[in-house]
């Protein structure tokens, strides 16, 4: 441990130096930097007449939208958004089949004549009603116009339909009703609580398919319109710089930026920068040491050069 420590002292001066010269390097490298920039500064300049050179595309790049237009476009996919709905096939079946023992058991003691006309009458009902359906409303959909467009899956297909052609069980009831006053008769009109019981709803909102659907839409719309060629004109001196000039102009400053390294590999830069400084310091140090050896006889000279170059 002595003997370490003896060396380490002897041996200073030149721990001193590659210290002195590791600092410069970080220092040098620190204040260097670390991003491209525009040569254009335009962000003033709408509206008003663009007063630098020509400006011609250097290469190809995408004309992003502008916040308004994307704004504008998300927008229309919320206002046309089409929510989906499932239909439960299991219901009509079971209810239709509770409805034929609940006639059984009211009908029975009746004529074969009356029985079969008002199980034929009954049956026909349901048919109708489930038929169209028995839709859920929701809170998002109740206050909803009777012409809203909705998608109704079934069997993984999408059917058009509007809220105004599905039954709620208000008006399937009401439907029932309106029906059976037209037999004019007390046989009939016991049937309602019986027909009533077989009302149940059968069409579902699918919430996640209707986020699914929603989300796929938002992620579908284009964050670019249009492009410019590489040696296209975008602006000239003193042309005017409108909203689809300025738009344009900033597409390019994005794709310069993007292009030199602005939010590429920082990594990467740092250690190229660290490599450069680094030989042209030991350009510096070997001029020094073949032509300059006093110089690094003394820390003091050699502290201050390099602190100097910083």
């Amino acid at each position: 441990m002595r003997s370490f420590f003896t060396r380490l002292f002897s041996e200073h001066a030149a721990i001193y130096k590659v210290s002195v010269f590791i600092v410069s390097v970080a220092l040098i490298v620190m204040v260097f930097p670390h991003q491209g920039k525009f040569k254009y500064d335009f962000h003033n300049l709408k509206g008003k007449p663009w007063n630098y050179g020509d400006v011609i595309a250097p290469f190809d790049f995408a004309i992003a939208k502008s916040s308004e237009t994307l704004s504008e476009d998300k927008s229309s996919v919320t206002r046309n958004a089409r929510a989906y709905f499932k239909v439960d096939k299991k219901i009509y079946p079971l209810k239709k089949q509770e409805l034929g023992k609940e006639l059984e058991k009211q009908l029975a003691g009746k004529s074969a004549h009356i029985r079969k006309q008002l199980e034929g009458v009954c049956t026909s009902l349901i048919d109708s009603i489930y038929k169209k359906g028995i839709v859920q409303l929701n809170d998002p959909f109740e206050a909803k116009p009777t012409d809203y467009s909705i998608y109704i899956l079934t069997d993984d297909l999408a059917e058009d339909r509007e809220l105004g052609d599905l039954f709620t069980v208000q008006t399937a009831d009401d439907f029932i009703k309106t029906r059976l006053q037209l037999y004019n008769s007390s046989e009939a009109n016991g049937l309602i609580p019986i027909l009533e019981n077989a009302i149940e709803q059968n069409i579902f909102w699918d919430r996640e398919t209707s986020e699914k659907v929603f989300n796929q839409e938002m992620g579908n719309i284009s964050l670019t319109h249009g492009g410019v060629l590489k040696d296209q004109s975008i602006i000239l001196k003193g042309e005017i710089v409108d909203a689809e000039k300025y738009t344009i102009l900033e597409s390019l400053k994005a794709e310069y930026e993007k292009q030199i390294g602005v939010n590429g590999n920082f990594v990467s830069v740092w250690i190229g920068q660290t490599i450069v400084v680094s030989l042209c310091l030991l350009v510096l140090a070997i001029f020094l040491i073949m032509f300059r050896k006093d110089i690094f006889l003394d820390n003091t000279k050699i502290t201050f050069i390099l602190f100097l170059i910083v």
